[in-house]
């Protein structure tokens, strides 16, 4: 896998995927990678026993979202439940997905949008946060934006199939319209959120 044609797929899917403008501003890319990158990701994919459970970030509770699993890069580099050639993969992939040339790209491409809804009175330091996922049944957060410190997000999914196709994120807005959350980790109930869309969770699609 040549990690600049990756690198050159992956940003003109997502900036020539359909973007929405209400009730905020998203993407819906209907393929996120390269068809060689995703089928990479599928054949090097970890196995259940190298992921977590959630509160190894320090982020919820413990014992909090139990039926959520999930693996960092540097806990994914030194687990033992890889194999060389998985590890050697996910080496070559992290290169170019965490590195601050798509970081400059996306920055690039989002700009316009963030002066939108974020004042920033200095310039930002931005970084990539990558995490791995698997999600088992049951699993179900209540409506939310985002951390504060987040700026773009991009939920790539990665199903074996098309089974679970009505699985994916919802996007909600208030019951109430003068009501305006903020930007915050919060997590709120569902009976104050109407729903306003479900994404398709399907292989290689995406939401940002």
């Amino acid at each position: 896998m040549d990690i600049n044609d990756a690198r050159a797929a992956f940003i003109y899917n997502l900036r020539n995927s359909r973007a929405f403008s209400y009730p905020f501003v998203h993407f819906l890319p209907d393929r996120v990678f390269s068809d060689v990158t995703f089928e990479k990701i599928k054949e090097n994919w970890p196995s259940d026993l190298a992921f977590q459970g959630i509160e190894s970030l320090n982020r919820v509770t413990k014992g909090a979202y139990a039926e959520r699993r999930i693996l960092s890069p540097l806990v994914l580099m030194e687990s033992s439940a890889i194999s060389d050639e998985q590890r050697q993969f996910w080496n070559s992939f992290f290169s170019w997905f965490c590195g601050d040339e798509l970081i400059e790209e996306i920055a690039t491409w989002i700009a316009p949008y963030v002066r939108q809804v974020r004042r920033l009175n200095r310039p930002a330091k931005l970084k990539s946060e990558v995490i791995l996922v698997s999600d088992r049944d049951n699993y179900s957060i209540g409506p939310h934006t985002d951390a504060s410190s987040r700026v773009f997000t991009l939920l790539v999914y990665l199903p074996d199939g098309y089974e679970a196709a009505g699985a994916g994120t919802t996007i909600y807005r208030p019951k109430d319209p003068n009501y305006a959350p903020g930007i915050s980790a919060r997590h709120y109930s569902k009976r104050d959120f109407d729903n306003c869309f479900t994404t398709e969770f399907l292989p290689n699609k995406g939401l940002g």
